[in-house]
């Protein structure tokens, strides 16, 4: 069954800096997410075709772009897990890197991996594209979550199940997509107890959507390059 976050959830959100606390009020729920039971699903193993070199390794801010994304999430989670493609170059960073052999298949079959390969109940799924994502966000998706195993949110009338909060029960259905020939990551919103969040819900977490730009050109690597270089960098 499909859900669509509403107003009937209530839950109440820590936003300190340093953490991720929720207290759900779904009954039932016992492993709700917080900083001790919640990881990090970093996907790099793109082709990054129109970006014309691997976007993993671009430098940003002096650092490559996948470690400027770990240091986003970090303090919200135990523990990173960079997905990556099987021979793919990567530079040191702060996670567990696991190596995806159907990278050449899509993101799909990576997250379904992703989720298999963690030891928390629950894990946020970012690009390792998106250096702009806000931990703001991400605690109003744990806060939506309630008693579902995801939260996706849609920004612009579009899912972005590439931004959003998985429980590690959904490896199973996911492998069973991806055994079932399926590719598109849209079809994870059909699985049982998934949340879409609607873009207005989220809105006083991230006003201008910032979390949701990735960098798939180099003309929208330069724009984020001259957004960070005039501090425009609101984590």
């Amino acid at each position: 069954m499909l859900l669509l976050a509403g107003a009937s959830r209530s839950p109440a959100v820590g936003a300190g800096a340093k953490g991720l606390t929720v207290r759900t009020q779904e009954p039932g729920r016992d492993d709700a997410p917080t900083s001790a039971t919640t990881a990090c699903i970093v996907l790099a193993g793109g082709r990054s075709s129109r970006m014309g070199r691997p976007k993993a390794t671009l430098d940003f801010g002096g650092v490559p772009l996948v470690a400027y994304v770990i240091a986003r999430v970090r303090p919200l989670v135990s523990e990173v897990v960079v997905l990556a493609a099987a021979a793919q170059p990567l530079p040191r960073v702060d996670a567990r890197v696991i190596r995806d052999q159907l990278f050449e298949e899509g993101p799909l079959p990576a997250l379904a991996l992703g989720l298999a390969s963690i030891t928390t109940p629950w894990a946020f799924a970012v690009g390792c594209d998106t250096p702009f994502v806000r931990r703001a966000l991400l605690r109003a998706l744990a806060a939506e979550v309630g008693a579902a195993r995801a939260a996706i949110p849609s920004a612009g009338d579009r899912l972005q199940p590439l931004l959003a909060l998985y429980h590690r029960d959904l490896a199973a259905p996911l492998q069973r997509l991806v055994a079932s020939g399926e590719r598109r990551l849209h079809a994870i919103a059909t699985l049982p107890d998934v949340v879409v969040v609607p873009g207005a819900r989220l809105t006083a977490a991230d006003p201008d959507g910032l979390s949701f730009r990735s960098l798939n050109t180099p003309a929208e690597y330069a724009d984020a390059l001259r957004r960070l270089d005039a501090g425009i960098d609101d984590a």
